[in-house]
């Protein structure tokens, strides 16, 4: 780990900081602000490739989301609003085509939610 801790012997940090797994790689980078989650997220996998990428504001999930599977496409999609899930939501099989969109609302699936066969086709 590196970055900037604003208090001795405690973990609160200042800015961007840096996790790292045993062979080198970062693990994430986390950004704060007064010792509190702010801004942009990124944790990766082993191999170093972005595993998901976050937005936070006063330490709670607020803004775009995006996961991604180790192949590099992308696993699922959407948006936070205060910590919760809000508003279009969408996840994908990896070989990039669509699994299952809908949308919530305060972090409760809402309506009807469409799921899609591996080949991208509508299972209706």
């Amino acid at each position: 780990m590196e970055g900037l801790s604003m208090e001795e012997n405690a973990e609160v940090f200042q800015g961007t900081v840096n996790w790292y797994f045993e062979n080198g790689n970062v693990f994430q980078i986390v950004n704060y602000k007064n010792g509190i989650l702010f801004g942009t997220r990124k944790a990766f996998y082993e191999n170093g490739k972005l595993k998901t990428e976050t937005t936070y504001k006063n330490g709670k999930k607020d803004g775009k989301w995006k996961a991604y599977f180790e192949n590099g496409k992308i696993e699922e999609s959407g948006n936070y609003e205060n910590g919760e899930k809000e508003g279009l939501w969408k996840i994908y099989y990896k070989n990039g085509k669509l699994k299952d969109e809908g949308k919530y609302v305060f972090d409760r699936k809402i309506d009807i939610w469409k799921t899609y066969y591996y080949d991208g086709t509508d299972q209706e």
